[in-house]
């Protein structure tokens, strides 16, 4: 299992608006019958007095068994982050 996580922030003084970037990942294998794997990517701003609201998109993927054998189910993710409250949605 191998796992992914980087953030970058900005700043603009006027306003004041602050801002930033997530990224998070993983994907992983058991006994190469079972695999899976994720990620999610979110930017996002505050402005003055607001509160910080965050927007992405990502896919989840997993699989199961073997070469042809396998079955694979993939999924993509919309997620946000708004006013303290998340939403996550799979498409």
């Amino acid at each position: 299992v191998s796992a992914g996580v980087g953030a970058g922030m900005f700043y603009f003084a006027e306003g004041p608006t602050y801002g930033g970037k997530l990224f998070a990942g993983l994907s992983g294998d058991i006994l190469c019958l079972v695999s899976v794997a994720g990620e999610l990517t979110m930017i996002g701003v505050k402005q003055g007095g607001g509160s910080v609201n965050l927007t992405g998109l990502g896919f989840v993927e997993g699989k199961i068994g073997v070469g042809r054998f396998g079955k694979t189910i993939s999924r993509d993710v919309v997620a946000s982050y708004i006013d303290g409250s998340w939403d996550v949605d799979l498409r």
